[in-house]
């Protein structure tokens, strides 16, 4: 302070010490920002989609009773660490056949699940189901275990669902993908025939949300995966490819717009077949093992409302094109894609006793391509 400050009787002025923060995350500390402590994962963490990892505290090391460690009173959780196990060495190389994919879902989705705790559940329950898969033996130690996940999971993302934004939105769509491999793999379960299509189209719908920030974030690749399926259908479809087998949808819309009245309703059977109508030109054009499972669920993205509704309603002609759906997975090489084996004729175990004995004939041709036996041979 100066003489004339001194004069003045003006207080000389504290400077405030930087509070230096030493319990911040270690995400932070590498990345040299300032931490707001926040547990399970801090805001920067989690708006940067980044995991978030803390030391251990000198009072968490001190007790056995919290810690983790040598003497630890807490067990590890030994069947959910075989789970993870699973996922991680063999699960999730059998989702997709591109290695740079393969990689984001062996790396980056488990990254996901250890700041989004619902991501967990969906690897855990997916796994759990693809060991009950390869140990028959020991189903049913399996899949309770797939089961509780698989609740626990959906129980703790429906309201993040609710509340979609940049911090969460990477974390919700991997979610979304689990959940419908989780339907594919448990054969539908207790899903009727045009909820796992609602499924599929709730994942659609985070892409379309929030495209730039899920095709920029940790899942990138996925989505440029997923668009040159889309891309293949639209290109043999500009070329006029043709297969054989799309002459039976040719016939089944003719068939349509005789019985069906309602404008409205004829446009969209109409769209609908057309859409499928794609997709036969892919999975009967290309080798079944160059097929992923996109090529079968970009149909269920494609559709209209209208045709949707209808087939809530269990519309005769609904019906009738989701069993010609039902060829599509069947084409595809479920040695790559386990979780698909049998979806087919499960699929059509469930619409076959809707169809009315008039309709029994417009089926034939796909009956006979899913190899479906009914009860009079």
């Amino acid at each position: 302070m100066n003489a004339v400050e001194a004069d003045r009787g003006v207080k000389p002025h504290k400077r405030r010490p930087h509070r230096k923060s030493r319990s911040g995350c270690l995400t932070c500390k590498r990345r040299k920002t300032k931490c707001d402590e926040g547990r399970p994962s801090c805001k920067k963490c989690i708006h940067h989609e980044l995991t978030c990892e803390y030391a251990p505290s000198n009072a968490a090391s001190a007790s056995p009773a919290t810690s983790i460690g040598f003497g630890a009173a807490a067990p590890l959780n030994i069947p959910d660490l075989e789970l993870m196990h699973q996922f991680v060495t063999s699960t999730c190389l059998k989702i997709h056949k591109d290695p740079t994919i393969a990689r984001i879902w062996s790396i980056n989705v488990p990254a996901l699940g250890f700041s989004h705790d619902f991501v967990m559940h969906g690897i855990l329950a997916l796994a759990a189901l693809h060991l009950a898969y390869l140990k028959p033996e020991m189903r049913d130690s399996y899949l309770p275990q797939a089961t509780f996940h698989h609740e626990e999971g959906l129980r703790k993302a429906t309201p993040a669902l609710s509340q979609i934004k940049e911090g969460n939105i990477s974390a919700l769509y991997i979610f979304s993908g689990l959940t419908l491999l989780y339907t594919f793999a448990s054969s539908l379960g207790d899903t009727g025939i045009s909820e796992w299509i609602v499924l599929s189209r709730q994942t659609y719908s985070i892409i379309q949300y929030s495209n730039e920030k899920l095709f920029a974030g940790p899942l990138g690749p996925m989505f440029t995966a997923g668009v040159r399926r889309v891309d293949i259908q639209d290109q043999l479809a500009d070329e006029g490819l043709e297969v054989p087998q799309a002459e039976h949808l040719t016939q089944l819309l003719s068939r349509i717009c005789e019985t069906t009245s309602h404008g409205w309703k004829r446009e969209a059977y109409r769209q609908a077949i057309e859409e499928l109508h794609k997709a036969f030109r892919v999975v009967y054009s290309q080798p079944p093992d160059t097929l992923e499972v996109a090529d079968v669920y970009i149909w269920t993205n494609r559709i209209r409302d209208e045709y949707l509704a209808l087939l809530k309603e269990q519309t005769q002609e609904a019906l009738v094109i989701m069993v010609f759906f039902a060829a599509v997975p069947q084409r595809v090489d479920t040695q790559k894609h386990w979780f698909l084996e049998g979806f087919s004729v499960h699929l059509m175990s469930r619409i076959y006793p809707l169809i009315d004995e008039q309709y029994l004939p417009w089926i034939e041709w796909p009956l006979r391509e899913v190899g479906w036996v009914t009860a009079g041979g």
